[in-house]
């Protein structure tokens, strides 16, 4: 018994002991581990200033590219002469950081914009070469890739711009109520029409669009309504096969038509009415009247992979657009809007109007009907640095 009491009395300080060494190993790692933390800390902090400096030194460039885009002869906005140099700072701060850009004019089209953020201690330079096409497809009231032949008299106010030949073989009156100078340039070589891919993601807006009310499966024909009445109210809609109709009926469009097939309106069928009509193939309308007088944006009329002929009269306000295909007019045509037919495949197709035909340019297009991801005006080069 006693040994058991002198050795339980040699244990005594053990945990003091223990306490202590773990004391002491807490003490050697704390330090560390705080330091380490703060280093994070102060890294995270400096990448966050880094980002926002070149966010920041971005909006710059992508200012001086929007003034470019504008008008590249507008002196107020860029150089307009070789060597030229234009600087100003953006209004408002970005991010905190004050932005400095300076454009200088190098060639006849190309650009070099340097845009520096300074203000929070990490400054960033960035220095981007642009080319301008000086030519916007969406500037014109036509514009085709290849030729455009107008066989009767034509009446046009606006820009024409032609990769081929411009054919005006009737009387031609020709204006220009947005600037004063109407212009036809033919074999355009500065013109830059959309990729497949800047087409497609165009069109998807409008499939979201149609979507909202409902999806037909397969083809769909509208047809002659029971009774005594011709008329029919239709869309949006979106259809996965063709779009035919009945024959001498009216359809009174109530939002867009999104049809992955091809769309083919019977004879003597007229279409009015506001909602763009869409489809991956060709578009054959045969009467259009009053149409696309939307109050609330503009309408299209975008075939895809396809071309798009008006077999009879069309009076209508609209963007009508054919990337791969011809655009035909075979009866009298009136037109507020523009005419836009893009390269072919293969082969590029024309425009043609074989009677009378008349179309206004409406400039509101060059904005809001610019595609997604298209950009006549293109930053070739890219380099960032600290700035000086």
């Amino acid at each position: 018994m006693k040994k058991l009491i002198r050795f339980g009395r040699r244990q005594n300080g053990q945990a003091l002991i223990l306490a202590m060494i773990m004391l002491a190993i807490g003490g050697l790692i704390i330090g560390p581990l705080v330091g380490l933390v703060t280093t994070s800390l102060n890294v995270g902090r400096h990448v966050e200033i880094q980002v926002e400096d070149y966010y920041a030194a971005d909006a710059g460039v992508e200012h001086a590219l929007w003034e470019i885009r504008q008008d590249p002869q507008d002196s107020s906005r860029v150089p307009v002469m070789v060597t030229d140099f234009r600087e100003f700072n953006l209004l408002t701060p970005t991010n905190g950081e004050t932005v400095h850009v300076k454009v200088t004019k190098q060639a006849s089209n190309l650009y070099k914009v340097e845009s520096s953020s300074t203000g929070s201690g990490s400054n960033t330079l960035i220095t981007a070469f642009i080319i301008s096409t000086n030519l916007n497809i969406f500037d014109g009231a036509m514009v085709a890739s290849n030729d455009i032949t107008l066989k009767k008299d034509a009446t046009i106010d606006g820009d024409v711009f032609a990769l081929g030949e411009f054919d005006a073989q009737g009387g031609l009156i020709h204006t220009d109520t947005a600037d004063g100078v109407p212009e036809v340039i033919e074999n355009a070589t500065g013109l830059v029409f959309p990729t497949a891919q800047e087409n497609a993601a165009f069109a998807l807006g409008f499939k979201t669009e149609a979507k909202v009310g409902g999806t037909i499966t397969g083809n769909y024909k509208i047809n002659d309504p029971p009774g005594a009445s011709i008329t029919v109210d239709f869309g949006p809609k979106y259809i996965t096969g063709n779009l035919t109709t009945d024959k001498n009926i009216i359809i009174n469009l109530h939002g867009t038509i999104y049809v992955e097939g091809t769309i083919d309106i019977g004879q003597d069928t007229l279409i009015q009415g506001t909602g763009s009509i869409v489809a991956v193939g060709n578009i054959g309308f045969e009467k259009v009247g009053n149409y696309g007088t939307n109050p609330t944006g503009n309408d299209v009329i975008f075939s895809v992979n396809g071309s798009i002929d008006f077999r009879k009269e069309a009076d209508l306000e609209a963007l009508i657009y054919a990337p791969n295909g011809g655009i035909s007019f075979k009866k009298e045509a009136e037109i507020i809007g523009s005419v836009i037919c893009g390269q072919g495949i293969d082969v590029p197709e024309d425009i043609s109007a074989d009677k009378n035909f008349s179309i206004t340019y409406n400039p509101e297009y060059k904005d809001t009907m610019s595609l997604p991801g298209f950009n006549p005006t293109a930053v070739r080069a890219w380099n960032i640095t600290a700035a000086p």
